[in-house]
C-alpha cells in the first residue's frame, strides 16, 4: 500500500489560477526532485517552475511525529495536496453593551477568518510529544449569546479559544470558603449554563488552556471530552526546537552551514561519536541540560547566545552550540536568583 504524503501548497491571494492548475504545476515540481525535506518548506519565488514563482507563495509537508525527515518520491508516494489562501483582513472586535450602561461597549472577542495571515507559521513552530475575571455572570451569558448567533449559520464552522480559563471557571468552593468574592460562583453557574446549551450545535469546537489546572472548577473539567496535558518540552521535543532555531539562523548566515542530523538518524547509528554526529551529539547533551525549561524560554536561547557571547556576526556551529550552553546556564542561574 503507497504512503500519502499530506502537502499545504499557499496560493497567492492575487492569483488567478484554479486549484486544479496549482496543483498540477506543484506535483510536476517535486515530481522533478529526488528527495524532499519535510522540515523545510519549498518558498515559490525559489521553484524552477515560472508559473509556481508568480501565483505560489509556500509548500509545506505534514510530518507526524515518528516519520523521517527526508522522502524519496520513486518509493511509490502518493501527494495529495491542500491548496488554500491566507486571509489578509484586520480581525473584528465582538463587542457587547454594558448591562449598566447601554451606552458603553466591551471587547468581549476577536473575530478571524481563517486561514489568516496573523497565524501563518505558528502551528509550526509548536514541538511536543505527542502526536481576566470578568465581574458578571450577565457578561458571560452576553458573550455567548452573540456566539449563539454565529452558529446559526450551519455553514459556519466557529472555533472558540478560552485562554486562562481558570479566570473564568475558577473552583467554587473556593469562593464558598469566603477566599473569593460571591461573583466568582455566578461567573461559573452562568459559564457550565452556557456550555450545556451550547452543546445542540454541531459546528462548535470550544478549547480551553490553564497553567494551573487545579483551580479549575470540577464540573467544568467534567464537561471536557478530551483533556491532554502539556508539559515541558522533553529532551527530544527539545533538541527538535534547537534544531529549528539552528536552521533558521543557518538561512540568515548567522551560523555557517553545518549539518544538524535527525534525531532519528542518531537513534539508528546508536549515538555513535564521530566527525559526522558530533554536532549533533552535542546538541542532545545541550537538549539534556535544557530539560525543565518551557517553550518560550527555549527560543530565547539561541538569541541570548548570540546577543552575549558572541563577538562576530557569524560564528561556526561549535563556536554557537558553547554559547547555547553559556545562555542555558545563565539561564538556570537568574531562575534560582528569581526563586529566592
Amino acid at each position: 500500500m503507497s504512503h500519502v504524503l499530506h502537502i499545504e501548497v499557499c496560493q497567492r491571494i492575487d492569483s488567478l489560477l484554479s486549484v486544479e492548475e496549482i496543483n498540477k504545476e506543484v506535483q510536476d515540481e517535486l515530481r522533478m526532485l529526488n528527495t524532499l525535506d519535510l522540515c523545510a518548506p519549498i518558498i515559490g519565488k525559489h521553484c524552477s517552475n515560472n508559473v509556481l514563482r508568480d501565483h505560489v507563495e509556500s509548500i509545506s509537508f505534514y510530518r507526524s511525529i515518528n516519520e523521517s525527515t527526508n522522502v524519496s518520491l520513486n518509493d511509490g508516494i502518493e501527494l495529495a495536496l491542500h491548496v488554500y489562501r491566507l486571509q489578509e483582513e484586520e480581525p473584528a472586535m465582538e463587542t457587547i453593551c454594558d448591562g449598566d450602561n447601554n451606552s458603553d461597549e466591551l471587547p468581549v472577542a476577536t473575530h478571524w477568518v481563517l486561514p489568516s495571515l496573523d497565524f501563518k507559521g505558528l502551528w509550526e513552530s509548536l514541538y511536543y510529544d505527542s502526536d481576566i475575571k470578568e465581574n458578571s455572570g450577565k457578561l458571560v451569558m452576553k458573550m455567548f449569546g452573540e456566539l449563539k448567533q454565529l452558529l446559526e449559520n450551519p455553514d459556519a464552522l466557529v472555533c472558540v479559544l478560552i485562554d486562562e480559563v481558570e479566570s473564568l471557571a475558577h473552583a467554587r468552593k473556593s469562593s464558598v470558603s469566603g477566599t473569593e468574592p460571591s461573583d466568582s460562583i455566578r461567573v461559573v453557574n452562568a459559564l457550565l449554563t452556557q456550555l450545556d446549551h451550547i452543546k445542540r450545535y454541531q459546528n462548535v469546537l470550544i478549547l480551553t488552556t490553564s497553567n494551573v489546572t487545579e483551580a479549575i472548577d470540577l464540573a467544568f473539567v467534567d464537561r471536557a471530552d478530551i483533556k491532554q496535558y502539556i508539559g515541558h518540552p522533553s529532551e527530544i521535543a527539545i533538541y527538535k526546537i534547537y534544531q529549528s532555531c539552528i536552521k533558521e539562523l543557518t538561512k540568515a548566515q548567522i551560523i555557517e552551514n553545518e549539518d544538524i542530523l535527525d534525531i532519528s538518524h542518531l537513534k539508528a547509528n546508536g549515538y555513535e561519536e564521530n566527525s559526522t554526529t558530533r554536532h549533533s551529539l552535542r546538541l542532545l547533551e545541550l537538549s539534556r541540560e535544557s530539560v525543565g525549561l518551557s517553550g518560550r524560554a527555549l527560543r530565547k536561547i539561541p538569541f541570548l547566545a548570540h546577543s552575549l557571547y558572541l563577538r562576530t556576526k557569524t560564528a561556526n556551529l561549535s563556536q554557537f552550540l558553547r554559547a547555547m550552553h553559556l545562555a542555558v546556564t545563565k539561564h538556570k542561574e537568574d531562575a534560582m536568583e528569581q526563586t529566592y
